[in-house]
């Protein structure tokens, strides 16, 4: 989707770009092969319909891209010309550039995602109100995984590991009530460890939504 060209001057360095809706193809992510894993699970989840399923997977792939560093707007690969990064340092001053490159000490990395209101409605139409709140204004303990400027977002850029271990795990119905399903992933370990995560969709006046939702890798 077009936007309108504008631009940020930062230390003297002016950027000049597409501002971007933001949009999350689910077919084209389906098709990329990448998310096999995801698309697999659909045949455990045979207590859920077609809409909640539906959801499920929208909840999965955002909570995974924001968990592993790799939030996605697929209007970016029709416009790489709005494609740039902003570095902020441990003052919170920041400066925008074309260019990615390794960070100095003490700054952070994040990139061009999309306009903060079309990615702010976005998850509105997958999360609840409050969740959400939670994961624009989340926070690892160590730095914000989203910075908003000039009601641009950008989304951090970083790595993690997954978590050692797993050998397999299932899903666990709690509750299914007319308005509200909890189920649980319940995942094993090789130390013979098990973990529990919970996941929790809710029918508000705008259709279903997922009020929690815990990533198991």
């Amino acid at each position: 989707m077009a936007g309108f060209y504008y631009r940020h001057i930062r230390l003297a360095i002016i950027i000049e770009y597409v501002s971007v809706e933001y949009e999350l193809d689910i077919e084209k992510l389906k098709n990329s092969g990448n998310y096999d894993y995801f698309f697999s699970l659909k045949d455990e989840l045979d207590f859920l319909n077609e809409e909640q399923y539906e959801l499920f997977i929208k909840a999965l792939i955002m909570v995974y891209g924001i968990d592993w560093f790799a939030t996605t707007n697929h209007n970016l690969d029709e416009q790489p010309e709005s494609i740039h990064y902003l570095w902020k340092d441990n003052d919170d001053n920041y400066s925008l550039s074309k260019d990615f490159y390794i960070k100095d000490v003490g700054e952070s990395e994040y990139a061009y995602l999309s306009t903060y209101k079309s990615f702010y409605e976005y998850l509105l139409s997958v999360f609840t109100n409050e969740s959400t709140e939670e994961i624009i204004n989340y926070d690892d303990g160590w730095l914000k995984r989203f910075i908003v400027v000039d009601s641009e977002i950008y989304t951090r850029l970083g790595d993690r590991g997954s978590k050692n271990g797993v050998v397999d795990g299932y899903f666990k119905l709690s509750s299914k009530e007319d308005d509200l399903i909890a189920f649980e992933y319940i995942s094993n370990y090789s130390d013979d460890t098990v973990e529990v995560y919970d996941i929790i969709l809710e029918k508000t006046d705008n259709g279903w939504r997922s009020r929690r939702f815990d990533y198991w890798f």
